[in-house]
């Protein structure tokens, strides 16, 4: 019997319907892991030990094995389970190791449990009796809708579909159902992540699992600490609202609330069920943007402000009691573009919190808020993983960029040289246009299909301008990191003079690019500030 105690090592389990993008993540986190010179385990359900793996060609692979009644698949699926838990999970986590696995009990759970209506009861005996006690520290829930699972599933098992995978929509709909349901009843172990992002931003998110940041504020949640007001910041909005997100979902899907405490293991879990109240409980589970008790507030119109009367609908709508929940949470994105009258009145809510509200600033310019704003807050800072902008374009943007900068260094003394070097330059602002405004396009469009249908069209308007301020700071990233190592490779093999003069030529640049940055944020417009840019580059770089 696998010991049931707490463990030196730690144990991460993914789960989610076929198509949610669980495989791509699985790989991303364990090229990280790979990293921090920890044994890293990884295992699979049916399947990571021989006898596992003759399992799951019965049950997975084996077109003749469609008869298989629900009771069966239960109890292979299980028996694969306890081979694979005392075999390789129990041994690993016993050495210290960390172990990741591709599905574990949530699986029979929800496929079994619930997509094939066997009792819950008798699916979580047999899932106990399986795993012996063997529980994972974290289950990443990857969350997609069933229609989006369902066409990506389609696309990759076109040819050859295993057994699950010829199931019909209404299955996967149930699994789905089953899968937010259970992690509703277990908000200390499992984190829902939305499926729909890119898998970049998926992983940023579950990277921030475990930090310093997240572990004070999961230990607030789960002890009845949080503050009301916490002021999210840092150098990425979308890792901002993701944190966000995920603060609202434990509060809002466990019903939960500012001083009544969050569940955070089983026997709490039970505890704290037969001493709540019954009312105003929850019995499915709502995307934070879905909840009936989530409320934003975002910039709105061209200007992108947030005005007083949007900060006094948010105040109105936060003073009602909750309507499904026992918590009411409140965001508010890019917090530093109040208006004055908006930060006065939202100050006095500060002041006078409404009763079980939490509610979340977010921005990545905290010292543009009022100074009395930030002191009644509780501040958290997440650095943001360089995230790099994925346009076909770009590359070969930078590579030219890159190739302007060369031939000023090599000189520029005839007209017509000069006049090419300009003509060049204008070149590269009208490229560089045209890159942002396809990545906005293609950003937007995905984006615009999350969004909830009555949202005003100045609401829509701002969160457009906002994804481009947002590709645009990346765009500026990626020029810097270009003109640094354009510098570097300048510099090698050459004399210490002429290192000392490109030294002084990329210090003046950064400062110029910094420059030009900052006026983008007076609203600027991007080809202009790239323009300033460049042509103080030309002078920074020429040799005569």
């Amino acid at each position: 019997m696998p010991p049931s105690s707490p463990t030196a090592g730690k144990f991460i389990s993914f789960e989610g319907s076929e198509g949610s993008g669980k495989s791509t993540q699985i790989t991303r986190l364990l090229g990280r892991l790979g990293q921090t010179g920890r044994e890293i385990v990884a295992t699979r359900e049916p399947g990571g030990t021989a006898t596992g793996e003759q399992i799951r060609n019965i049950v997975i692979h084996n077109h003749g094995g469609d008869e298989l009644c629900p009771e069966a698949e239960l109890l292979l699926y299980t028996a694969a389970r306890a081979q694979v838990v005392r075999e390789i999970i129990a041994p690993a986590l016993a050495r210290g190791a960390v172990v990741v696995a591709d599905r574990y009990l949530d699986s029979s759970t929800v496929y079994q449990g619930v997509a094939r209506d066997l009792p819950p009861d008798l699916v979580a005996q047999v899932n106990r009796f399986a795993v012996g006690g063997v529980l994972p520290d974290l289950t990443v829930l990857i969350d997609v809708p069933t229609e989006v699972s369902v066409a990506r599933m389609r696309r990759r098992a076109a040819a050859l579909p295993d057994r699950m995978e010829r199931e019909d929509v209404a299955f996967f709909r149930k699994v789905r159902d089953g899968y937010l349901r259970v992690a509703a009843e277990n908000p200390g172990r499992i984190r829902v992540f939305d499926g729909t992002k890119s898998a970049d931003a998926i992983e940023q998110e579950i990277s921030l699992v475990g930090t310093p940041a997240v572990a004070v504020l999961e230990q607030a949640i789960a002890r009845s600490r949080l503050s009301h007001s916490l002021l999210l910041h840092g150098d990425d909005l979308g890792t901002l609202v993701g944190v966000g997100h995920a603060i609202a979902d434990r509060l809002l899907a466990s019903g939960a609330f500012v001083g009544a405490g969050l569940p955070t293991d089983e026997s709490d879990n039970e505890s704290r069920r037969k001493a709540a109240p019954t009312v105003n409980r929850p019995q499915q589970y709502f995307p934070p943007e879905g909840h009936p008790d989530f409320f934003t507030l975002r910039p709105a119109g061209k200007a992108r402000f947030i005005t007083a009367d949007a900060t006094r609908d948010l105040i109105g709508q936060v003073q009602v009691s909750p309507q499904i929940s026992q918590s009411k949470v409140a965001v508010v994105f890019e917090a530093d573009r109040m208006n004055a009258a908006a930060a006065n009145i939202f100050l006095k809510t500060l002041e006078e919190p409404s009763r079980s509200t939490t509610i979340l600033l977010l921005t990545t310019r905290p010292y543009a808020l009022l100074p009395t704003i930030r002191s009644r807050c509780l501040h958290f800072r997440f650095p943001a993983a360089a995230v790099p902008l994925a346009h076909p374009d770009l590359a070969g943007w930078l590579a030219d960029y890159q190739a302007w900068l060369g031939q000023l260094a090599e000189g520029v003394s005839e007209k017509a040289a000069v006049a090419d070097r300009v003509m060049a330059l204008y070149g590269l602002v009208t490229r560089f246009n045209a890159i942002l405004s396809a990545a906005t396009d293609e950003v937007w469009k995905a984006q615009k299909e999350k969004l909830a249908p009555d949202l005003a069209k100045d609401e829509q308007e701002a969160i457009e301008t906002g994804i481009a301020v947002g590709l645009r700071h990346k765009l500026f990233v990626s020029l810097e990191h270009a003109t640094r190592a354009f510098a570097l490779a300048a510099t090698k093999g050459r004399d210490p003079e002429h290192t000392r003069a490109v030294d002084r030529s990329l210090v003046a640049a950064i400062e110029r690019l910094e420059h030009s940055a900052g006026l983008l944020r007076l609203n600027l417009n991007e080809a202009a500030a790239l323009e300033d840019f460049l042509l103080s580059s030309l002078r920074l770089w020429s040799r005569r």
